[in-house]
């Protein structure tokens, strides 16, 4: 749904409801939230300019457009892939992230952990760990 909202929003003249080579570069530039921000279609990155020229249909004046709406289930379909090649190739280009869990895991890691430890234990590790601490635990008697 974005991506339709951002071709309604990219369609910034005649014909209305079909985003040309100029517009896409706008459209683009928000869905990417600025991420590729160009001016020209030619700077766009290829992969882009791919999806633009294999998804297009021809208007009456020979140019190349994206439709803006679907009038009906097959063109909303039409639509819809469209969106979801182009997604594609802005996931190529900006791999999404992973986001971080909310917790710290409460395993142990399996590495260990060249900083020493700020806060040693009293009690020696039957594992000791390959850097120096910070404040060593002696024995005594």
């Amino acid at each position: 749904e974005r991506c339709k909202n951002h071709l309604a929003e990219a369609d910034t003249s005649s014909p209305v409801g079909e985003v040309n080579a100029k517009e896409y570069v706008t459209f683009i530039s928000l869905y990417t939230r600025g991420r590729v921000d160009e001016v020209k279609f030619g700077d766009l990155p290829f992969d882009l300019k791919a999806e633009f020229q294999h998804n297009s249909k021809w208007a009456e004046n020979g140019q190349l457009y994206i439709p803006t709406t679907g009038f009906n289930a097959e063109e909303e379909a039409y639509l819809s892939e469209i969106c979801a090649s182009i997604l594609d190739v802005i996931h190529q280009l900006f791999p999404p992230t992973i986001s971080p869990s909310n917790e710290p895991s409460k395993l142990p890691s399996s590495e260990p952990n060249s900083m020493p430890s700020s806060n040693p234990t009293s009690i020696p590790s039957s594992d000791p760990s390959s850097a120096p601490s910070l404040m060593p635990t002696f024995l005594t008697d």
